[in-house]
């Protein structure tokens, strides 16, 4: 069993007629009851109560679903769950395997987030030191030995320590959101290459169940979809070379108001070099370019930022 309270204060009291003002307060409570199948298969069934307080509305609602934890084999994981909500079908699924020098992972959910919840977490993206160290699991059993190598790498070849993920944004309401996923990092002798795309739809509602009136959306509903590719190649000895690029677009669904038919287009491209000149001491330089470009909307002029930047670091540990 378990219990679970959120409470969101946008702090806009004085506008609470038009439902984005005040507070925002969500419990669950839940029992889950598993069944283990066999050593690899489980399943669950899921039931509970939910309580929604709202700026406009106060409602109870029962919830129930179920889940599933297969584990075929030590490189395989398949998990989530899947509830019916007051706003629909709530689930969360996670699929990864590895291989000696692969680690794949996707993830899939729907279900309600505010602006705290979201900065305090990557919906779409994610560091990629963990699906280094899974990849190398085969090689380095030992953890405390591979977080050290896992660090080592990210140092030599210039890697991105983050994946391609959507923006996190303020907005003055709960937000519906519907997120896919999809990762992979290949770790070859002399290349190694990552992989990142998503998709989040997102969508602001004022009550449980009813969306923001159009001209009250302020962008807040959008889908963001985008993707991200490095790659690093051992050039001799110690020093390798590192190139990555990234695209992203974000789509406005407002048709009226002050951000009907926003969209915009995000890009950047960089190339690095890295070398180790002792066992704790390594030298990097890296060439980034990046451009952004913002289309639509009557609150903001569109326009086309961009940016050049140059970076030299040497870093040692003591």
């Amino acid at each position: 069993a378990d219990y679970s309270r959120s409470y969101y204060d946008n702090g806009l009291q004085g506008i609470t007629s038009i439902g984005q003002g005040g507070t925002f307060t969500t419990q669950q409570l839940h029992l889950t009851v598993p069944y283990q199948i066999d050593p690899q298969l489980q399943i669950s069934a899921r039931a509970g109560t939910e309580s929604n307080q709202y700026p406009l509305s106060s409602t109870r609602n029962l919830s129930y679903g179920a889940g599933l934890q297969w584990n075929p084999s030590d490189r395989t994981q398949v998990g989530g769950f899947w509830e019916h909500r007051f706003f629909g079908g709530s689930y969360s699924a996670q699929i990864s395997h590895r291989l000696p020098n692969v680690s794949l992972s996707a993830s899939f959910t729907r279900g309600l987030n505010s602006f705290p919840q979201l900065g305090f977490s990557l919906p779409a993206g994610a560091a990629i030191n963990q699906y280094l160290d899974a990849a190398l699991t085969t090689r380095i059993p030992d953890p405390v030995e591979r977080a050290i190598a896992v660090q080592q790498f990210l140092a030599t070849t210039g890697l991105p320590t983050t994946l391609a993920s959507p923006l996190n944004y303020y907005t003055a309401s709960t937000t519906l959101q519907r997120s896919a996923t999809a990762s992979a990092v290949l770790i070859g002798v002399r290349n190694s290459i990552t992989l990142s795309i998503f998709d989040v739809h997102s969508e602001a509602i004022s009550d449980p169940g009813a969306a923001l009136p159009q001209n009250l959306q302020f962008a807040q509903n959008n889908t963001q979809t985008g993707v991200g590719v490095s790659y690093s190649h051992q050039l001799a000895g110690r020093t390798n070379f590192g190139a990555g690029v990234n695209f992203s677009r974000a789509v406005g669904f407002a048709t009226e108001g002050a951000a009907r038919n926003q969209r915009s287009k995000n890009g950047s491209a960089s190339v690095s070099l890295g070398t180790q000149l002792g066992a704790k001491t390594n030298a990097s330089a890296a060439l980034s370019y990046s451009r952004s470009e913002l289309l639509g909307g009557t609150t903001t002029s569109a326009g086309t930022t961009s940016a050049l930047n140059i970076s030299v670091s040497i870093n040692h540990t003591f």
